[in-house]
C-alpha cells in the first residue's frame, strides 16, 4: 500500500516534468493483475488504504479484503510474497497446495513464474499432479530424513516422472498392494484397505494389470526397499498358476471372486448376530442351498469358462516353446490342433462341477463360481432387509470400527485371503 501511494506521488511529479516514459506499475497492480487471472469470476477494487472484492458480473455485494476466503487470501499472499521478492531470489514454497484446488494451483504458479522469471522456485509438495506440471524441473524424491542434517534422497529423471503409478508408489511411506477395480467403484479397495491397513491400496483395472505392475515394479532397483504386492481374483486358476503368482508376491483368495468372500458362513453368522437375526442356522442352510442351486443352473456356463481357460493355457504352453527356426515354430503351432481338446476339457469340467453339486460342497462352490449374480441370488442381503451393496457396505463398515467385532472379522477373512504377513 505504501509503495502504491509513493508511486502515485512519483507519477504526479514525473507528469509535471513532462516525463511520461517511466515504469509506474505498482506491486499492488501486479498482484491485482495476476489475482484476477487466477480467480476469473472476481476482481479487486483498490482505493486509498483499502482493498475490496467484487464479482465480475456485479451480481453480488462487495466485501472487504479481510473477508476473503482462505483460498482467495492464500492466492493473494503467494502473489504478493513473490512480487515483493528481491531480484534473482531463490523462492521456497512449502506445500503450495494448501487451501487451493488443483485447477487453480497450476494456473496460479504458472502466472507467478511468468511474472518473476528471474527467480528460481523450489516447491516442497505432496501433490504429485502439481509437481508434474512444472517445466524444466529437477525432481528430488525425499525418501527419508535420517537426522536434521542428513537426508536420504534420489534425483529422478523425466522418464521416471512421467510414470504416474511409479510416482504414487514413491510418494507413499507404506507398502503397496495392487488390487483389481477402479478407484471410485472398487469393492477390492474398500475391503482390502481395512484388512491390510499397513498397505496403500492401489486399484488397477483387471487382473492382468495387477500382475504386470507387481512384477514390473518389484524389478526396479530404486524400489528395492519397498514392499509391493498384488491380489487378483482366483477365477479359474490352477494350483500351479497360483503358486507361480505367489513367487512374484501376487496373492489369490480361496474364493473365485471378491463378492464370494461375503458369503463365507462365519461372515453371515457375525452379521446376523450384530443384527439380532434369529434362526441363523436356517439362514445359512438356505444360503448354501441357493448357492448349490445357482451352480447347478449355471453349470454349463461355468464349465465353458473353465474349458476356455484350460484350452488357452495349452495354447500358451505350445506357443511359448523354445523354437530355433520358422519350421520349428510352424510345427509347434500344428501341434495345437492335436493338443487342444475342448470337448474333453468341457466334459471334465462338467463332471468336476457336478460333483460339487452332488456333494453339496458349499465352500468348493464359492471357490469355482465366477458370476456376480450369485450374491443377490442367495437372498442373504434380503434377509437383513438390504440390497446387495448395503450388505457389502455394512460388512466393510464393521471392519473399520476397530473393536472386537472388526478383529473377529479380520480373522475370518484372513483364513480366505492373505498377503503373506
Amino acid at each position: 500500500m505504501t509503495e502504491n501511494f509513493e508511486k502515485s506521488i512519483e507519477y504526479r511529479e514525473k507528469h509535471k516534468e513532462g516525463n511520461q516514459e517511466f515504469d509506474n506499475e505498482t506491486k499492488l497492480e501486479k498482484i491485482k493483475k495476476i489475482w484476477e487471472k487466477v480467480i476469473t469470476h472476481r476482481r479487486l477494487q483498490i482505493s486509498a488504504g483499502k482493498i475490496e472484492v467484487e464479482s465480475v458480473d456485479g451480481n453480488s455485494d462487495k466485501y472487504n479484503g479481510n473477508a476473503m476466503s482462505d483460498g482467495e487470501r492464500a492466492i493473494f499472499h503467494y502473489i504478493a510474497e513473490v512480487v515483493s521478492a528481491k531480484d534473482n531470489s531463490l523462492i521456497i514454497i512449502d506445500e503450495p497446495e494448501n487451501h487451493l484446488h488443483n485447477s487453480i494451483l497450476e494456473r496460479l504458479w504458472n502466472e507467478i513464474e511468468a511474472e518473476r522469471q528471474d527467480c528460481v522456485y523450489l516447491y516442497i509438495t505432496h501433490n504429485l499432479d502439481f509437481a508434474r506440471t512444472r517445466n524444466n524441473t529437477q525432481i528430488v524424491w525425499i525418501k527419508n530424513m535420517i537426522d536434521k542434517q542428513k537426508w536420504d534422497y534420489e534425483l529422478l529423471d523425466s522418464n521416471d516422472f512421467s510414470d504416474d503409478l511409479l510416482l504414487e508408489i514413491l510418494g507413499n511411506r507404506h507398502g503397496v498392494l495392487f488390487v483389481e477395480g477402479t478407484p471410485d467403484k472398487s469393492i477390492d479397495r474398500k475391503l482390502y484397505s481395512r484388512l491390510f491397513p499397513k498397505y496403500n491400496i492401489i486399484p488397477l483395472e483387471g487382473c492382468a494389470s495387477v500382475i504386470q505392475a507387481t512384477k514390473a515394479y518389484n524389478k526396479l532397483p530404486m524400489l528395492h526397499y519397498k514392499t509391493i504386492k498384488g491380489i487378483v481374483d482366483r477365477d479359474r486358476r490352477t494350483e500351479g498358476e497360483i503358486n507361480s503368482l505367489l513367487q512374484d508376491k501376487i496373492y489369490v483368495p480361496s474364493v473365485a471372486e471378491i463378492e464370494n468372500l461375503f458369503l463365507i458362513p462365519q461372515v453371515i453368522e457375525l452379521v446376523a448376530r450384530k443384527q439380532s437375526i434369529e434362526n441363523v442356522d436356517v439362514l445359512l442352510e438356505q444360503t448354501k442351498e441357493k448357492t448349490i442351486k445357482f451352480l447347478k443352473l449355471h453349470l454349463e456356463e461355468q464349465a465353458l469358462l473353465f474349458t476356455k481357460k484350460r484350452c488357452q493355457n495349452t495354447i500358451n504352453n505350445v506357443c511359448n516353446q523354445s523354437t530355433q527356426t520358422i519350421d520349428d515354430y510352424k510345427t509347434s503351432l500344428d501341434e495345437i490342433v492335436d493338443k487342444v481338446k475342448p470337448q474333453e476339457e468341457y466334459s471334465k469340467a462338467c463332471k468336476e462341477l457336478q460333483k460339487i453339486v452332488d456333494d453339496k460342497d458349499y465352500l468348493a462352490a464359492l471357490r469355482v463360481i465366477n458370476n456376480k449374480g450369485l450374491l443377490p441370488f442367495t437372498n442373504v442381503s434380503n434377509a437383513f432387509g438390504w440390497k446387495k451393496q448395503n450388505y457389502i457396505d455394512y460388512v466393510i463398515r464393521l471392519l473399520g470400527i476397530q473393536d472386537s467385532t472388526s478383529e473377529e472379522l479380520c480373522n475370518i477373512f484372513g483364513n480366505y485371503v492373505t498377503v503373506g504377513d
